[in-house]
């Protein structure tokens, strides 16, 4: 017992004798002070890299959206409300018609201005006139009745459209008549009229008489077309020269042979059978 009295009493006396370093207040101070510094700066630092993270990623949604890659699920999306309307195509790229497809225009042209009622005109020509130009007969019938009137159209400078060759004929008389503002050619003769519309160089002829003589031996009772319907259908903007194209690929777009003079100055591809209703 005594022993371990003596034990703990040379200890205290050896921890009283060592000496201990003195540490002022004010550094204690300053060493708290440099501790909170430290530890402000680590905590607005982490908030500054969590921002930059936040901005990144919208950064890549919206090249994603851009690139068109898909946009992550969740990812805000926009849709524009106001594109503007796909624009039509240019006129210059529409492909031009055959000469069949632009014969038919010219039979629903005539069928505008004089069969408006759709009873009368053939409805698909089968008749080509060629040459220096491009035209067609149409079949003109009355329900009811046997007989075919025929009413003619060729645009060019070749078969029928030569007005002083047509005024040159016996019997023909030639006038001059003038239909909202446009100034045409009357022709009559023959059981036939033709009015004759210039555009530019190229002339217009629309040929009507009572017998169809390619097709038919009975003429129809009542073909009684007005001139000035003849002249405006003459005149209608949609009646255009052919090219010389439409010209050469005119027979066989119409089902018709290769023609064998497609290029000289005149010639008629014949119906093969009386004009269809």
């Amino acid at each position: 017992m005594n022993d371990t009295l003596d034990l703990e009493q040379r200890l205290r006396d050896l921890a009283a004798a060592a000496p201990v370093p003195p540490t002022p207040l004010e550094q204690d101070l300053e060493r708290g002070h440099r501790r909170l510094r430290r530890t402000r700066l680590l905590a607005g630092a982490g908030a500054a890299v969590g921002v930059a993270a936040v901005a990144l990623a919208v950064g890549l949604v919206g090249t994603a959206t851009e690139s068109g890659d898909p946009v992550p699920a969740g990812a805000p999306t926009e849709v524009a409300s106001d594109d503007p309307a796909p624009s039509e195509p240019s006129p210059l790229r529409q492909k031009e018609p055959n000469g069949g497809q632009l014969l038919q225009t010219y039979r629903d042209v005539l069928a505008e201005h004089l069969d408006p009622d759709g009873r009368h005109l053939q409805e698909k020509p089968d008749n080509l006139q060629y040459g220096s130009g491009l035209g067609t007969k149409l079949a003109w019938t009355v329900p009811g009745q046997e007989g075919m009137g025929m009413v003619q159209i060729f645009v060019g400078p070749g078969w029928r459209s030569d007005v002083g060759g047509l005024c040159g004929e016996p019997g023909a008389t030639c006038s001059k008549t003038t239909v909202d503002g446009v100034t045409a050619t009357v022709i009559e003769g023959d059981g036939s009229t033709t009015v004759v519309v210039r555009k530019g160089r190229v002339p217009v002829a629309i040929t009507v008489q009572e017998l169809f003589g390619n097709n038919s031996l009975v003429p129809v009772d009542g073909l009684d077309l007005d001139v000035a319907d003849l002249v405006r259908a003459a005149a209608d903007e949609r009646i255009v020269p052919p090219t010389p194209k439409q010209i050469r690929n005119a027979g066989p777009s119409m089902g018709f042979p290769a023609l064998p003079d497609e290029t000289g100055p005149r010639g008629q591809g014949v119906s093969r059978a009386p004009a269809p209703r």
